[in-house]
């Protein structure tokens, strides 16, 4: 407890440092619990932006470990996955930054 009280004492509002502490996500759920009591479908709404732009599929990573030569067609596996999704295509990928990295 004392460590996440330093946390919200030392690290900046915006920080993932203090996004991620344990007093943080417990006065979220709070007041999602209360929101949750008055305006439950404000409370869906919310977590379906969330989820919406979380769960693109430019933001996702595969890591396949296999030897992908022997694989019959293995780009073509992957279509029932990304099917419907809007995809970017022959983009680079984006650099996924480490929280607990300081640059």
């Amino acid at each position: 407890m004392t460590y996440s009280v330093g946390t919200q004492i030392t690290e900046a509002r915006e920080s993932i440092g203090r996004a991620m502490d344990t007093l943080t996500k417990a006065s979220f759920l709070k007041r999602v619990a209360k929101l949750l009591k008055t305006e439950p479908e404000k409370v869906v709404n919310q977590m379906e932006t969330l989820r919406a732009s979380l769960c693109k599929v430019e933001n996702m990573r595969i890591f396949v470990i296999a030897d992908v030569v022997k694989l019959e067609n293995p780009v073509s596996s992957w279509t029932g996955f990304v099917e419907g999704r809007a995809t970017v295509r022959n983009s680079p990928a984006k650099h996924i930054a480490r929280y607990n990295v300081r640059y």
